[in-house]
């Protein structure tokens, strides 16, 4: 579905979708546009702090996967703060602690576009051919400060590398498979098996450009999860729909009311209930556990 400028997402469908935690990423474009990034990024956390202060007790801010649980528990919608690019971080360590310290519990290394971090998918300036000196800094930075370390949106070579370079789980928040869409931006076979022996996870996308040949609908994401089960195995899948990150959603899936869908066609696809659980989201809340170490 084409919504351009409409919003997939909000706290009454979420609620009505059993949608328990989400993240709330800010995203910032980097070049060529002259931003200053960093300040733009922390306006827009002062704004996610207030949204959450207006929802009343309705959303809690969480930082831990301890706290998410105690929100569910409590029948709350829990919020943590991710960034999509560290072209935010602007070449500083400093930044990355300043924003950790704010809460940040994620981090896109790059934002299709290369940065001081790393090469992005696409641009044709590829000047680290993959990860930068800096990068390898700031893997090792967000590891200490128990932040995510999210690999979407890199080269092959620049994922490669952060994955030799990481000691702890890696993420891939959102994409699809290049057996079903032979882009850059999605994952081969090889790439998913290297992100699950850090102990990581791999997010698929409900946007139909990366599901390609597999369908445009939600039964096509059920199907790249079932190709990413059987390669090496259901507990190193997440859901990284995008929403409100794309314009285009699955035929019939309007908001995030509609989540119940996604539950039934992984239920069609074979999942068990507790495959379907960590899916949903125990999985990420037992690497983000690792994370935090």
């Amino acid at each position: 579905m084409w919504n351009p400028l409409q919003n997939s997402l909000d706290l009454d469908s979420a609620v009505a979708g059993g949608v328990g935690a989400l993240a709330f990423t800010t995203y910032v474009p980097g070049r060529p546009l002259p931003i200053a990034s960093d300040r733009v990024t922390d306006r827009l956390m002062d704004r996610y702090f207030e949204i959450v202060a207006e929802c009343g007790e309705r959303v809690v801010h969480c930082t831990t996967a301890a706290q998410i649980r105690d929100a569910a528990a409590a029948g709350k919608l829990a919020g943590f703060l991710a960034i999509e690019g560290g072209h935010v971080l602007r070449g500083r360590l400093e930044t990355l602690e300043h924003f950790a310290s704010r809460g940040v519990r994620m981090l896109t290394l790059t934002h299709f576009l290369s940065n001081e971090i790393c090469d992005g998918t696409a641009s044709p300036w590829r000047p680290h051919k993959g990860l930068s000196p800096f990068g390898r800094e700031a893997v090792r930075a967000m590891e200490q400060l128990g932040v995510l370390v999210d690999v979407a949106h890199c080269t092959q070579d620049a994922m490669e590398q952060v994955i030799a370079a990481a000691s702890r789980p890696v993420v891939y928040s959102h994409g699809g498979l290049r057996r079903y869409r032979d882009l850059e931006r999605n994952l081969t076979d090889d790439q998913v098996r290297s992100i699950a022996e850090t102990g990581g996870l791999v997010g698929i996308i409900f946007f139909w450009r990366y599901l390609g040949s597999s369908g445009n609908d939600i039964r096509a994401v059920a199907r790249q999860c079932r190709d990413v089960a059987e390669m090496v195995g259901p507990q190193h899948l997440c859901l990284g729909s995008d929403m409100d990150g794309t314009t285009y959603l699955p035929p019939g899936f309007v908001d995030a009311s509609d989540w119940p869908q996604v539950t039934q066609a992984l239920l069609d696809e074979g999942f068990h209930n507790d495959e379907i659980r960590g899916i949903l989201g125990e999985n990420f809340l037992r690497v983000l556990e690792l994370a935090e170490g």
